[in-house]
C-alpha cells in the first residue's frame, strides 16, 4: 500500500503545538496541504501495525531494540505507535499531510516525558527507522519551564494530575528536550529537512503567515 507523504510535528508537551497548528489550519487557503488531526482506527488494525513495527525494529537493529523492552512504558509506546500507524496508513495520498496531534514521532517524546527517556538514543533510532520517513519535520521549541507550567495547568484543569509523579516529571521534561535535540541531529544525518521553530508568539500576526509560507514551500518540494 502506498503511504501518504507527511510532515512530522514534534516538541515537548505544553509547547503550543496543537494551538499553533490549529490556527495555521484555520488560516490556510491552499489545496496542497491537509492539517490532519487524530483519527480512531479499529483495534485489529492497531494490533497489526504494532506487530509490524516490532518486527521491523527487531530486524533492523536487534541489539538496539531488545533493551527497549525492559524499560517502563515500552508496551505503552509500542501500542501508541501502532495506533497512530493504523490511522496513518488509511489517509488519502493526494495531499501532503501535516500531522497535528496524529504524528508518528510525537509518541516518542511523550514517552520520554511520562516515563523518562531511554539512556541510549539508539533505541529511539531503531523505532524512527522502522516508521515511514517524512518529507520534513517541524520541531516547535519552547522554554522548558514555560512548557512544564502549561502542561501542569492543563492536566490540573482536566483532573489528571494524580496520574503523574510530580517529583520526577520535571526531570523527565529535561530528558524529553534532550531527545528532541537528538532527533534534530538525526534528521540532519538522514537528510530530512527540519524546521526548528522558536517559541511561538500568538500575538505576532505574521508568525502564522511565515509558518504557512514555509509549509507551502515544503508542499511544492514534495512529490505530489
Amino acid at each position: 500500500m502506498t503511504l501518504p507523504q507527511h510532515i512530522e510535528i514534534f516538541g515537548i508537551g505544553g509547547g503550543g503545538k496543537t494551538t499553533v497548528f490549529r490556527i495555521a489550519a484555520a488560516s490556510y487557503k491552499g489545496t496542497k496541504l491537509v492539517f490532519d488531526g487524530p483519527q480512531t482506527p479499529n483495534g485489529i488494525r492497531s494490533l497489526t501495525e504494532t506487530s509490524r513495527l516490532v518486527l521491523a525494529a527487531m530486524t533492523r537493529k536487534p541489539l538496539g531494540f531488545f533493551p527497549f523492552l525492559t524499560y517502563p512504558g515500552a508496551s505503552w509506546l509500542l501500542s501508541k505507535l501502532g495506533y497512530r500507524m493504523a490511522a496513518f496508513r488509511h489517509r488519502r495520498i493526494d495531499r501532503l499531510l501535516v500531522l497535528v496531534d496524529s504524528g508518528l514521532w510525537e509518541p516518542l517524546v511523550s514517552h520520554a516525558m511520562f516515563y523518562g527517556r531511554f539512556t541510549s538514543f539508539r533505541i529511539y533510532q531503531c523505532l524512527l527507522e522502522a516508521l515511514p520517513s517524512p518529507v520534513a519535520a517541524v520541531h516547535l521549541t519552547c522554554n522548558v519551564d514555560v512548557a512544564y507550567g502549561r502542561f501542569i495547568d492543563r492536566e490540573h484543569r482536566l483532573g489528571r494530575l494524580a496520574n503523574y509523579n510530580l517529583q520526577q516529571l520535571r526531570g523527565f521534561f529535561d530528558g524529553a528536550v534532550g531527545l528532541c535535540n537528538e532527533m534534530d541531529h538525526w534528521c540532519a544525518q538522514r537528510n530530512i529537512p527540519l524546521i526548528r521553530l522558536p517559541p511561538f508568539d500568538l500575538k505576532d500576526d505574521k508568525a502564522v503567515s511565515r509558518l504557512l509560507d514555509t509549509l507551502g514551500t515544503l508542499s511544492l518540494n514534495g512529490k505530489l
